[in-house]
């Protein structure tokens, strides 16, 4: 029997030395990579900022962050694989907590955001925003809706996926105005620009970047963005507040999070990395030229942001009986 305590009390002293060892050594460690997980396909707006983050990170951490794509079940494969991981720092998510959160108020989902992930900074918001093929006669949300009242048989609109932001908006829009739309999912943001571009479907709601080009070219027509006031990242553009549709104001809030059992020590020094990051003039042009701003929060500030996020759209979720099947 003592021989058993004996063999117990040096087990559990061995794995409080180590425990202590892996607290002492330096973060990030010399030659380990972090992997900073996206729940979209490679192209769209949130892949584009996350590349555009690790890129900066490895300066303010000494390591090169590398964006892993996991899409699928709108995001939640990617919050699984963060919340599954070893709550060291070296696995983070990078996406939209608000729409996981609109995402998990809708319907039944694998995850529990309160539980499973750790915000760590709010990074940046790009507007979601109402195109169109440049072949639809409209130009604004006016002209939109009577052409979509005008169509016997409705009108489809593409988002980047089922219980995304870009959804919800689409959903309010259409409820809003009592608008014969239909909509169909696409798996990220690149393959609905890609089917914009060529006409396939009429319209769409999404984030920003990946459209840019198009826009630019004129082979799709920016009509709103769904906030309540006008976004000074497209001033062209009205905003369905401007348009008289009260009560949805919708963007794209964008931020660096990790597991929830993170140390605190690593916490910190990843949100001061990802602070100063933010303070980088190059992520900031790249963040421009996309139609993105850069925000940069502390952890605190994202968990109040969150708060306040998810109970503005519970209300719109509520109004719109807004729902997810799958």
């Amino acid at each position: 029997m003592r021989g058993e305590l004996r063999c117990s009390a040096t087990l559990a002293f061995a794995l409080l030395v180590g425990w202590h060892s892996a607290l002492a050594q330096p973060y990030p460690a010399p030659g380990r990579s972090i992997t900073i997980v996206v729940g979209y396909p490679a192209g769209g707006g949130v892949d584009v900022m996350a590349r555009t983050l690790a890129h900066e990170l490895a300066r303010e951490l000494g390591t090169t962050p590398i964006v892993e794509n996991r899409p699928g079940a709108g995001g939640a494969v990617s919050v699984q694989t963060v919340a599954r991981a070893t709550p060291d720092g070296y696995t983070l998510f990078f996406g939209s907590l608000s729409e996981l959160a609109v995402r998990q108020a809708a319907m039944k989902v694998p995850y529990d955001l309160d539980h499973d992930l750790m915000p760590i900074s709010l990074v940046g918001v790009t507007p979601i925003a109402l195109v169109v093929h440049n072949s639809v006669p409209a130009k604004t949300l006016a002209e939109f809706k009577a052409f979509v009242k005008a169509s016997a048989a409705g009108v489809v609109y593409g988002s980047p996926g089922q219980g995304t932001l870009m959804h919800f908006a689409g959903e309010a829009l259409r409820f809003k105005l009592d608008l014969p739309m239909k909509h169909v999912a696409y798996r990220g943001a690149a393959p609905l620009s890609n089917d914009l571009a060529g006409g396939h479907v009429p319209a769409g709601v999404s984030g920003l970047p990946p459209l840019v080009s198009l826009i630019e070219a004129g082979t799709v027509r920016l009509i709103a963005t769904s906030s309540a006031a006008r976004s000074k990242l497209t001033p062209d553009a009205e905003s369905f507040g401007e348009a008289g549709i009260d009560g949805v104001d919708i963007a794209n809030y964008v931020g660096l999070a990790g597991p929830k059992s993170i140390p605190a020590a690593v916490l910190q020094k990843l949100e001061a990395a990802t602070l100063a990051a933010c303070k980088s003039r190059d992520l900031e042009a790249t963040f421009r030229r996309n139609l993105a701003s850069v925000i940069g929060s502390t952890a605190a500030e994202y968990r109040a942001f969150i708060e306040q996020e998810r109970a503005q759209q519970l209300q719109l979720i509520r109004a719109t009986k807004f729902s997810i099947s799958e």
